[in-house]
């Protein structure tokens, strides 16, 4: 028995654009049950080719009138296209032989529709997974392959795409603030923090982001530009920089102004 299933239905070859006979090793019981496909790099799936495109040159080789061209060349990290597939699809519209009340029972009828649902089932042990895997892949969210957990996000391995949903502790490490009025702890060495991330001090009422070159909280009070300087005192505050002032003494010292 093969160790897989799809090895008594199909068999694969590589183009080389000159080639034109392949064979293969299936047995079937009529010769329209052989098909050939192409692999087709748009729809990254293997398409049938019209039967006007080859013909038998014996019982287990088939003749392509054109050669097929070379695998197209694909994502270097995946394995070789393997472009050209012979298969066999049994059909099972009719049976081989009808039994009808009282009519005689031939061995060899019994064993050719045997034959012929042997044959389907082992199609389907080959054709329904790979349906199923193909619909999965692309219609449904693969957790084991597509999840971003909380260790890629500190390990700096989550690139933001659209091929991968993140848990919420991913999520939360990415995006989510600091609020509180202690420095947030330092990532250990082999972790990283997000670019950009943010700590507002609700004790000192300062605002901080996360500057990976410097591996420090970097204030915007202190690294932004100075604002332009002030005139005059209104309330406690000069204008323009927000700097408070007690008396009109300090007003005066700092700004140059009077009251």
């Amino acid at each position: 028995m093969a160790n897989n299933p799809c090895d008594l239905v199909q068999i694969k070859y590589k183009g080389d654009g000159v080639q034109k006979l392949f064979t293969f090793p299936f047995t079937y019981l009529d010769q329209g049950d052989v098909f050939i496909s192409l692999w087709d790099d748009t729809t990254k799936d293997y398409v049938d080719v019209a039967s006007t495109e080859w013909t038998f040159a014996n019982a287990t080789t088939i003749e392509f009138l054109n050669p097929p061209p070379s695998p197209p060349v694909g994502d270097p990290l995946d394995p070789p296209v393997f472009n050209i597939r012979i298969y066999r699809f049994t059909d099972v519209t009719q049976t081989g032989a009808t039994f009808y009340p009282g009519s005689a029972i031939r061995a060899e009828d019994l064993n050719g529709n045997f034959d012929q649902l042997r044959l389907a089932i082992e199609e389907g042990r080959c054709l329904i997974p790979q349906s199923m895997y193909r619909y999965l892949r692309d219609n449904y969210w693969n957790k084991t392959n597509e999840t971003i957990h909380l260790s890629e996000q500190k390990t700096g391995k989550w690139v933001a795409d659209d091929k991968h949903i993140a848990t919420a502790a991913a999520i939360s490490e990415r995006l989510d603030s600091f609020v509180q009025d202690t420095k947030p702890a330092d990532p250990t060495v082999t972790d990283i923090r997000q670019p950009g991330k943010v700590w507002f001090d609700n004790g000192e009422l300062q605002f901080s982001y996360w500057e990976p070159a410097a591996n420090a909280w970097v204030n915007l009070g202190i690294a932004g530009p100075p604002g332009p300087p002030g005139s005059q005192a209104i309330g406690g505050l000069i204008a323009g920089n927000g700097v408070a002032a007690n008396t009109a003494h300090e007003i005066s010292t700092i700004d140059q102004g009077t009251i």
